[in-house]
């Protein structure tokens, strides 16, 4: 049994589980538009599964997190579903040989990686569970199977298009401010009226009595405040023409436009484009994720000081993506300063709304440090538009929808694609979509693409791998070797723990030419290294391919190579100590240079650690074994 946060109850039984803002849909019965056409056996064995994911012994999972998970996963237990005989889910393994086609054509190409590495996941827990849907070789034989999903990899913002974009929202951010106080007033008059004619700003919120708007243009009840329309409003504060200028399209004005469009849901829609400049603008200058941007609260930009580079400003915010970081940082250019005063003004505001109204789920934080982004709270807002708590992030502050949110943010024809922003397009993205980003066409932005296009500036700065690490929040490539569990249990970025998974298993078939390398050495010679392949030597592809099937052929990467045995005691792929004097290992020559970081960060650990202590002993052996690493591959 569930219970949401609402109260609302969902029973195991119930064929469709409303977890958070999230549905799973177990639907029995035909395949349809709404159902996937599980068996009833099917849709309990899912179940369990997903309560693997939600309480078993693995790291927590967010709503949205479960929902991918399941939608990698139906599909497959619906193919067992809608077999001519069906089968259980958990009898795959058994009739793997015979349905394998079905199984891969049940799996999309760009959800491969992920589902993968859920049915990884869900072998390793197989105890808890009760059950085994696949074993690794099969999981292995799958993932050949899988077409590759060729993904497209955000595009390089041209220098001519980023500067022109950031000196656009950087203009709109700057004129907010130089018309906050004129906005406030604004503001402070229509919630006024709102409190006069409804008594209370819950009864206006609440209230469907549009005789008591103030903004009626003439007087209807008695006793009641009207302010006129709200071009009247807006022009007797003086933000009429900021209004026209980036709500409209260039050339606008309000008194030329239907009453319909300037109404003081104009406000609201203008508070929220102060919220999506605001966000994208840090965005730009920072590289800062938008779930990450989504998180930050008023308190956000520090200012450090130092002798050489004078002033460093530094956003401080939560990222979820490579660990649980509750207190991240982010160096950012001093411009930053503007979004963050636009975006908090507005966020006070509409706190103090969300105060008033009463029924919203404030905490002390969201009062003394709330967030920059907003939802829209004021009673003249739509109603559809307004949730409970600050906690639950709005939708739609992406930069994509500039032409929808902030028409008058960019002039079209500067973001049409020169000859020249086409070469900077083709130069950093090699699968360039040139039917959108070429010659002639109009700029599409993402907000990923600032990321994208932070990191290439950085590159081409010089700036080092570790610091645009740090600041994109990466996963460094040395990080797993660090944890003393298999990598299973990390918490890591799952994005890259599924590649890790899937890496895995495209080891299992690798062809023995990759092996036979100049590249690979065992610690123990050249016979036992000859020993270990012979099995590639002297058996077809077939054959190989059968051994793999069977579970009978193991290859595994490790952090220093390759492992060919079976079971590690040790732990295998993170726990590197005992890999350089491994009978069954062998070692990768193009890992020295990262592994010569690694000795140099251990050293510079071991300074701080007192001697006798566990942590010393577990990094001097690591040191002992980059040590035999480096001996071995030299």
């Amino acid at each position: 049994m569930f219970v949401d946060e609402d109260g609302k109850t969902t029973y195991w039984g119930d064929s469709r589980w409303q977890i958070g803002h999230v549905t799973l849909n177990f639907g029995y019965g035909p395949a349809s538009s709404t159902s996937l056409g599980l068996t009833p056996t099917n849709g309990d064995l899912l179940k369990q599964c997903m309560a693997w994911f939600i309480w078993g012994n693995r790291r927590a999972i967010s709503c949205n997190t479960l929902s991918a998970y399941f939608t990698q996963l139906k599909y497959i237990f619906s193919a067992c579903s809608q077999l001519a005989v069906p089968i259980a889910a958990h009898h795959m393994g058994r009739f793997f040989n015979t349905i394998e086609a079905e199984l891969a054509a049940a799996i999309r190409p760009s959800n491969r990686e992920g589902t993968i590495a859920r049915l990884h996941e869900l072998w390793q827990a197989s105890e808890w569970l009760g059950f085994t849907l696949l074993e690794p070789p099969q999981i292995a034989r799958l993932r050949e199977l899988v077409p590759v999903h060729e993904g497209q990899q955000h595009h390089f913002i041209p220098p001519r298009i980023w500067a022109y974009q950031a000196a656009r929202m950087q203009a709109f951010l700057e004129d907010f401010i130089a018309h906050k106080l004129e906005f406030e007033a604004l503001f402070q008059e229509i919630t006024g009226a709102y409190r006069e004619n409804f008594i209370s700003l819950a009864n206006a919120a609440k209230t469907k009595r549009p005789g008591r708007n103030p903004g009626r243009q003439a007087e209807s009840i008695s006793g009641c405040v009207y302010l006129g329309s709200f071009y009247d409003m807006a022009q007797r504060h003086g933000v009429a023409e900021v209004l026209a200028r980036w709500m409209f399209s260039p050339g606008r004005s309000l008194a030329s436009l239907p009453s319909i469009q300037v109404s003081v849901k104009l406000l609201a829609h203008y508070f929220n484009a102060v919220g999506l400049v605001g966000t994208s603008y840090l965005q730009c200058f920072s590289g800062i994720r938008t779930g990450e941007a989504m998180l930050l609260r008023s308190t956000c930009l520090a200012i450090e000081s130092d002798a050489v580079l004078g002033d460093i400003h530094i956003l401080n915010g939560e990222t979820t993506k490579t660990i649980q970081e509750p207190d991240a940082r982010w160096m950012v250019a001093s411009t930053a300063a503007v979004a963050v005063e636009a975006m908090t003004a507005v966020a006070r505001w509409r706190t103090d709304i969300a105060t008033e109204l009463g029924d919203i789920p404030l905490k002390e934080v969201d009062h003394v440090n709330p967030f920059l982004v907003q939802r829209m709270y004021e009673p003249w807002a739509s109603s559809s538009l307004k949730v409970a708590a600050p906690s639950k992030r709005p939708n739609g502050y992406n930069i994509a929808n500039w032409r929808t949110k902030v028409p008058g943010l960019f002039e079209v024809q500067a973001l049409r694609i020169t000859a020249e922003d086409e070469a900077y397009v083709r130069r950093f993205s090699a699968n360039a979509d040139v039917t959108r980003y070429g010659r002639g066409c109009i700029w599409h932005f993402t907000s990923h693409q600032y990321r994208r296009t932070i990191q290439v500036m950085m590159a081409a700065s010089g700036v080092s791998l570790e610091s645009r690490q740090q600041q994109l929040k990466h996963l460094a490539s040395s990080q797993s070797a660090y944890y003393a569990k298999g990598f299973e249990n990390l918490r890591l970025n799952r994005n890259f723990g599924d590649e890790l998974i899937s890496t895995r298993y495209e080891l299992v078939s690798v062809e023995a030419g990759l092996l036979h390398g100049p590249e690979y050495v065992s610690p123990h010679g050249e016979a036992r290294k000859s020993e270990l392949l012979r099995f590639f030597d002297v058996s077809s592809r077939d054959e190989i391919a059968k051994a793999q099937k069977k579970g009978l052929l193991t290859v595994k990467q490790t952090v220093l190579g390759i492992c060919t045995k079976s079971y590690c005691e040790y732990g295998g792929h993170d726990n590197y100590v005992h890999c350089p004097n491994c009978v069954d290992g062998l070692m990768d020559k193009r890992k020295r240079g990262h592994m010569h970081q690694e000795g140099r960060t251990i050293a510079a650990r071991l300074i701080d650690i007192p001697a006798g202590t566990p942590l010393r002993s577990a990094l001097e052996a690591r040191s002992k074994a980059v040590e035999r690493f480096m001996d071995v591959t030299a």
